[in-house]
């Protein structure tokens, strides 16, 4: 038995099994690019995006998404938060942090309250299947939100996530 499937501007039949209606997997969600996020990361970035410096995001491989692990709640200064936000980076597990730039002390000139950085955390000693996994998870946080401004930072060792780093891709953020 067939089932219609759009394809390419044309209907065509495919099997009832074929991909089109087939539950997708952690492999055919990381190629597509696209993982969904959880409820708390959405509050975390929009409706408390005040309250929140950075959310530690990961990758939920049983039902594949994002999701958030720890939030860093905002105080005055950036500078000062960030210590918390790296001290979440374990040598063997990838994670995203995305931080918010805005503070009330400033610190970032121009910075406004939709601007986060998403820094990637994938260490040389991270399972290649995790690499990959999260080589996607920029593009969906931002495909989840569109209506956030984003700039990327990358790390892959803990001597890479150090306040200047992030504060040079913040200040590009603000400067666009």
């Amino acid at each position: 038995q067939t089932t219609p499937c759009a394809s390419v501007g044309t209907l065509s039949t495919l099997p009832r099994r074929s991909a089109c209606l087939a539950q997708p997997t952690a492999e055919m969600i990381g190629s597509s690019g696209y993982l969904p996020v959880d409820e708390e990361m959405k509050q975390s970035l929009t409706e408390q995006a005040s309250g929140c410096r950075a959310v530690q995001v990961v990758v939920e491989t049983k039902r594949p998404r994002l999701v958030a692990k720890e939030t860093i709640p905002a105080s005055p200064g950036l500078a000062d938060d960030l210590d918390k936000v790296f001290a979440l980076a374990a040598d063997e597990e990838p994670c995203m942090f995305v931080v918010n730039i805005k503070d009330e002390n400033g610190t970032v000139a121009g910075a406004g309250d939709k601007n986060w950085v998403i820094i990637s955390w994938v260490p040389d000693a991270a399972a290649a299947r995790l690499k990959t996994l999260y080589s996607t998870a920029p593009k969906s946080i931002r495909e989840n939100f569109l209506e956030l401004k984003f700039k990327d930072m990358q790390a892959t060792e803990k001597g890479d996530l150090t306040a200047d780093a992030l504060m040079k891709v913040a200040m590009e953020l603000a400067a666009e």
